[in-house]
């Protein structure tokens, strides 16, 4: 099963069929699909519901993302692989433009100067260990050490930040699939265009950020 995606199927609007590929004997898939897909907290599902090789989730119509919702659902079932060990990891590169409106504040807060910063991000291979949630958006690891991150989140307002913004937390790098509020600190920004070309990040995979314009799709 390494390397599969589930099928999305549009049974009506409002109902979305989702086949998942396993092995026979497929029953004890299920609910730790259903409780991933929870887990994920993607506003506009009204219900999910456990059928022999898959799970029917009902959504609002006309109300929902359905790119959204798909990624929702590509991410709780890599979620699911990962947890039992039938995976098979990718590694991306992503080029990233760092300009964001709190690059400076998290200069600050590291005590590092902003090419240090910049320097150590595009250096590190991330690895996805977790989905943000709402948005199934992928937190990618980057470890930090103290509570720098503390006493930026305490005065920080949630504000709106677009598809492909580059957040940074304590836990590490979130990648954002699609436009969510946080109260991370936003240090840059990749394409939106080239969001929709990647294939979808899952658990296990590996990406590395590199400093430049983001390429024309």
């Amino acid at each position: 099963m390494a390397g599969y995606a589930p099928t999305i199927l549009s049974c009506r609007p409002g109902t979305l069929l989702v086949e998942l590929p396993q092995p026979a004997g497929c029953g004890p898939w299920i609910a730790p699909f259903i409780e991933a897909v929870k887990s994920l907290d993607f506003d506009g599902i009204t219900d999910i519901r456990g059928l022999r090789d898959g799970v029917i989730v009902d959504y609002v119509a006309g109300a929902v993302d359905l790119k959204g919702l798909s990624a929702v659902l590509v991410a709780a079932f890599s979620k699911v692989s990962y947890a039992r060990g039938d995976f098979s990891a990718m590694t991306h590169s992503v080029p990233a433009i760092f300009d964001g409106p709190d690059l400076a504040v998290a200069c600050l807060l590291l005590n590092v100067p902003e090419r240090s910063l910049i320097r150590r991000l595009c250096r590190t291979k991330h690895k996805v260990r977790t989905f943000a949630s709402p948005g199934a958006s992928a937190l990618l690891e980057v470890p930090w050490a103290g509570d720098w991150h503390q006493s930026a989140q305490g005065s920080r307002p949630a504000k709106l930040v677009p598809q492909g913004s580059l957040t940074l937390s304590r836990p590490g790098v979130t990648l954002t699939s699609r436009s969510s509020y946080s109260d991370e600190l936003v240090v840059g920004r990749v394409g939106a265009g080239l969001l929709t070309s990647l294939p979808d990040l899952r658990m296990g995979d590996s990406l590395w950020l590199r400093r430049g314009s983001p390429l024309p799709y």
